[in-house]
């Protein structure tokens, strides 16, 4: 499936109404809108190399220092490479033939050029190096052009107004390949800084690789590689500068997988452009974003990826359909495996091992995979996100919590998935092939089932399959929910199995009628009406003074209409209107009020082929009941005695 920002807001577009019954406003004009929360981000700690705690996890995360942030200007040495090999002038580095070794800890200023030269940092463990780059073009034929032996950090200086290129050749040996692999590599800590520019080509197979920590400080670094980008092992901090990646593989990676207070990345400022053939950011435990601007482009982007009109049926269509970067083959990500038994690729946005934690800066990511994946939570607490998937939007193994933030999902399988899903604020549009809001899978070992749980924020979903759906419960409590839902009859505006609570906040759900429900157990009215309604309608729902409580703008046609907020009033009449045209009359009770879906609809239909039925059966009511088809309405229940065809109520 394809889509555009431009079409997303025309699809969304919304406007709700309240009277508020304040005596000196006109009902009419009184709006209940999307709420958002603001909040600010505390300025990353540059004052030390120890760091503040990750909220997610017991990982502390280092920070660059106020030295890794200056650049040098001074140096004590100087070393110009040739075409001949190199001139030394000072004291801690040799030359021997084209390859020259710095031993002791110093300021070296690095310039010329060499077609088949070296330069080797060897020092003791806790010497200080730092390289001043002013004019350097260096390539390596059988090694990095820039190695790093031992040291206590060595730091680069992009110089003011400068441009420096490093390069590697493919005259590796085997052993030399597996242990460095890299245009520039370091053993150490690394440190970039600076004004100038740095152009790092991974022409073997990684762009610059340190095997300790890695941090981006400042100047314009462009790498390009056959496999990975960037790697800081132990971790990489992306402060300063701006960064260009176009890799085969990753973009941004830590790669530490053994420690568990390793292998992370954190971002605070920065710009980023990562064009990769695998994962834009690529973390084995925790990805931490508090600023900076992060543009990714990961397996060619989303476009690659094409949806089937099976898919959205309800009974077992398959839920990929196929993508191929070279038209050689087609990976099913459903199961993560390609056509002929290989497996398949990760193509995600930002991927993370343990946890995800976003509070602020931009991120835009066009993904033929997830957009945002982490194996364990993902937490949202600000940023602006606009994101394009051709899985997930953002998908979470386990708790996906949004506090805060914007977030634009502009095409995705599903929109936001996880075993539980958490809203307390932000505004997240989105449109999916599939679902919008998924809780997937079954009950943890804690004895928790999925949930989605709501309290504030404003969302609006706009669904080809279930527009907010769970295999446990739903929750609403505060905040606004607009779903725009399916036009097929196997799915629903809203989808749960055990129950869905409604205690506050505003509720727009239209959709298909045959899998419809409505919420089970409410503190407040609900309207829930069938009715015929073309797209791009007008919908609106009047009290009896003609005031208008709630309108929206369907992008689809739709028969299931549900409708709750706090500002309806039990015992009190409300006309539903499609382009002025009243579609029904409905009095308010304290429960579902209406002809329509129920709060004991159907539920799943799972697409392994089992029954997982939603909110309760109609006694007397079973699978092959279900299934008879019986009703001339694709994907409704035949009626049982006393009921109307496809309205079943308890």
């Amino acid at each position: 499936m394809k889509s555009s920002l431009k079409a997303l807001a025309a699809l969304c577009t919304l406007a709700i109404s309240v009277n508020t019954g304040c005596s000196d406003q006109p009902a009419s004009s009184d709006k209940i809108t999307p709420e958002t929360e603001s909040s600010s981000v505390p300025a990353a700690d540059t004052s030390s190399d120890a760091g503040g705690s990750n909220s997610i996890t017991d990982t502390e995360i280092k920070t660059v220092s106020d030295k890794d942030l200056t650049p040098a200007t001074q140096s004590e040495s100087t070393i110009t490479f040739s075409t001949n090999g190199a001139e030394i002038s000072g004291s801690g580095a040799s030359v021997n033939g084209k390859v020259v070794t710095i031993s002791k800890a110093g300021y070296y200023a690095v310039s010329g050029s060499c077609s088949d030269g070296q330069l080797i940092i060897d020092c003791g463990k806790s010497d200080d190096v730092y390289l001043i780059l002013n004019g350097l073009e260096l390539t390596c034929s059988n090694g990095p052009a820039v190695l790093c032996e031992n040291a206590d950090k060595l730091t680069i200086t992009l110089g003011e107004g400068s441009v420096n290129t490093l390069s590697d050749g493919s005259g590796y040996t085997e052993e030399t390949a597996e242990d460095t692999g890299a245009a520039l590599f370091s053993r150490e800590t690394l440190v970039i800084n600076g004004t100038g520019t740095l152009n790092v080509n991974g022409t073997y197979k990684d762009g610059i690789k340190s095997k300790d920590g890695l941090k981006l400080c400042g100047g314009t670094i462009n790498v390009t590689s056959i496999e990975d980008g960037i790697i800081g092992k132990d971790y990489l901090l992306a402060a300063e500068g701006s960064v260009t990646v176009k890799s085969g593989f990753d973009g941004l990676k830590s790669t530490n997988s053994t420690e568990t207070d390793k292998g992370y990345i954190s971002v605070t400022g920065g710009s980023y452009t990562l064009e990769c053939g695998n994962d834009g950011i690529q973390v084995e435990t925790d990805l931490i974003i508090s600023g900076g601007s992060i543009n990714i482009v990961s397996g060619g982007g989303s476009a690659t990826v094409e949806h089937t009109a099976a898919e959205q049926g309800g009974f077992g269509g398959g839920r990929w359909g196929k993508f191929s970067t070279d038209g050689s083959a087609s990976f099913d990500f459903s199961n993560m495996t390609s056509s002929d038994g290989s497996s398949a690729e990760s193509m995600k946005g930002v991927k993370a091992g343990s946890s995800i934690r976003i509070s602020g800066g931009e991120i835009t990511a066009d993904c033929a995979d997830d957009t945002i994946h982490s194996n364990g939570a993902v937490t949202i607490e600000g940023g602006t996100m606009s994101l394009s998937s051709g899985d997930d939007g953002i998908h979470t193994d386990t708790i996906l919590t949004i506090t805060n933030g914007e977030i634009n999902i502009i095409t995705s399988y599903e929109g936001l998935e996880g075993n539980g899903i958490d809203i307390s604020g932000g505004t997240i549009e989105l449109k999916a092939a599939d679902d919008g809001l998924n809780a997937g899978g079954s009950a943890t070992s804690s004895g928790s089932s999925p949930y989605i749980t709501i309290s504030g924020g404003s969302i609006t979903a706009n669904a080809d399959g279930d527009g907010i759906d769970s295999n446990g419960t739903i929750s609403m409590s505060g905040g606004t929910l607009v779903v725009f839902g399916p036009t097929n009859a196997g799915n629903g505006a809203l989808d749960y199995e055990k129950s869905f609570a409604m205690s506050g906040g505003t509720l727009i759900a239209l959709g298909a009628q045959g899998m419809a429900q409505a919420p089970s157990t409410l503190s407040q009215p609900c309207l829930s009406v069938y009715g015929s309604v073309a797209e791009n309608s007008t919908i609106e729902v009047r009290d009896s003074d003609g005031n208008v409580i709630i309108s929206t703008v369907t992008p689809k046609k739709c028969e299931s209409l549900i409708f709750s907020t706090s500002e309806f009033e039990s015992g009190k009449d409300y006309s539903i209107y499609a382009n002025n045209t009243l579609i029904t009359t409905v009095t308010a009770t304290d429960g579902v009020s209406g002809d329509g879906a129920s709060g004991s609809g159907f539920g799943n239909w799972n697409q392994d082929g089992g029954a997982g039925w939603g909110g309760g059966m109609k006694p007397g009511r079973d699978n092959q009941d279900f299934m008879r088809q019986d009703d001339p309405t694709a994907g409704r229940a035949p009626a049982l005695p006393g009921e109307t065809a496809g309205n079943a109520t308890t």
